[in-house]
């Protein structure tokens, strides 16, 4: 990103909080879905995620064994979004397009540019 877009940006802090299942790779195929669903319910269940996706401000992350959640301060993601579709498995195309939780910034002119940008290109 060129330094003077960069300047115009308002800045924010977030709160990340990374979860990951310690010993999901030795465990038996079902028992990893199960204990990753159980871990899913824990995390939807708590007050606190509960109140910041119901706010906008809160930016769910899968990573295979555990979670990401950006709890943010703002109700404009874009930006941090921009950040994170570069970190290899955080975000598809297809999550970002398909996924309502994304449906507030649907028509935002850079998120749609994000949005283009991660679409799969079209061989000849």
């Amino acid at each position: 990103m060129p330094a003077e877009e960069a300047s115009d940006l308002p800045l924010e802090i977030g709160h990340v909080l990374f979860v990951d299942i310690v010993g999901y790779s030795k465990l038996l195929i079902n028992e990893q879905s199960e204990l990753l669903q159980h871990l899913k319910g824990m995390v939807r269940g708590s007050e606190q995620v509960r109140t910041a996706d119901a706010a906008g401000n809160l930016i769910p992350l899968a990573t295979g064994d555990g979670m990401a959640l950006v709890f943010r301060n703002s109700p404009e993601a874009v930006e941090h979004l921009a950040v994170v579709v570069q970190l290899p498995g955080r975000l598809s195309y297809g999550q970002l397009k398909l996924h309502p939780f994304w449906d507030p910034l649907r028509g935002n002119p850079r998120f749609e540019k994000i949005l283009a940008d991660l679409a799969p290109k079209e061989t000849k």
